[in-house]
C-alpha cells in the first residue's frame, strides 16, 4: 500500500496544480491577439477574466493592433469600459464582437473604418456614441435601448438593416458622406427627426412617417 501511496499521492498533487495553474490561467485578467495577414496586424481575438475595463494595446509583437476580432467579448458579462492606447489604429469592429455585453458603457469608435454586423447588438448601457464608420453593419447596436446620444460622423456612408432599431434618441443627422441608408435601418426606433444632404438616397427614409429636413 506504501509503494502504491509514493506513486499516488504525486500524480494528485500534479493534477491539482494543473487544475489551479488552467484556471488561473483562465481566469486571470487578459486579451489574446490573433494575426490578420491582411492588415499585416493583429486583432484582439478573445477575453479572458471577468475585469470591468480592459486595455487594448497599440501593438502586439512589434505589429499594429488594429481591430476587435469576431465575438472577441461575446456576452462578457463584467466589461464595462474598452481603453485603446492608440484609437487611429483601430480599423475595424467585427460581427458579435460586443454582443450583449450589458454592462459596456463607453467605447471609442472615432477612428473605426468598419462596424461589421450585430457588434454591439444589446449593448444596453451604451449611451453616448459617435461614429464615422464607412459602413455600419446590419443590427451593429440593435437593441442599445439606453442609446440616446447617437452621431454619425463624415466619412459614414451606409447604415445596414436594423441598424439603429430599438434605439432611444429621437434626431438623427446624416453627414454628406452618406451615400444609402437600408431599408429597415430605423425599424422600431424613436427617431422622429432625420436631417440630410440631397444626394442621399431617400428610398426607404420616405417610407417613414418621420420629419425629414434637407441641408443645402
Amino acid at each position: 500500500m506504501k509503494s502504491k501511496l509514493k506513486f499516488i499521492i504525486p500524480i494528485i498533487l500534479i493534477t491539482i496544480l494543473t487544475l489551479f495553474m488552467v484556471t488561473y490561467y483562465e481566469c486571470k485578467p487578459r486579451l489574446k491577439y490573433r494575426y490578420v495577414s491582411e492588415y499585416d496586424g493583429y486583432v484582439v481575438d478573445k477575453c479572458f477574466g471577468n475585469s470591468k475595463k480592459y486595455k487594448v494595446k497599440e501593438t502586439y509583437q512589434n505589429k499594429p493592433v488594429v481591430g476587435i476580432g469576431v465575438r472577441a467579448f461575446y456576452e462578457n458579462k463584467y466589461l464595462e469600459e474598452l481603453e485603446f492606447e492608440c484609437p487611429e489604429n483601430i480599423y475595424y469592429i467585427e460581427r458579435l464582437a460586443f454582443y450583449k455585453c450589458k454592462k459596456l458603457k463607453t467605447i471609442d469608435l472615432s477612428h473605426t473604418d468598419l462596424i461589421a454586423q450585430n457588434a454591439f447588438q444589446y449593448c444596453i448601457k451604451l449611451n453616448d456614441i459617435s461614429v464615422k464608420a464607412k459602413n455600419i453593419g446590419g443590427s451593429a447596436f440593435y437593441g442599445c435601448e439606453n442609446l440616446s446620444n447617437f452621431k454619425l460622423e463624415e466619412g459614414v456612408k451606409t447604415l445596414g438593416t436594423y441598424a439603429l432599431s430599438y434605439t432611444n434618441f429621437n434626431v438623427l443627422n446624416f453627414p454628406s458622406t452618406m451615400a444609402d441608408v437600408y431599408v429597415d435601418s430605423l425599424k422600431y426606433s424613436k427617431v422622429t427627426k432625420v436631417t440630410y444632404y440631397k444626394h442621399l438616397n431617400l428610398f426607404y427614409l420616405n417610407t417613414l412617417d418621420i420629419e425629414k429636413v434637407l441641408i443645402e
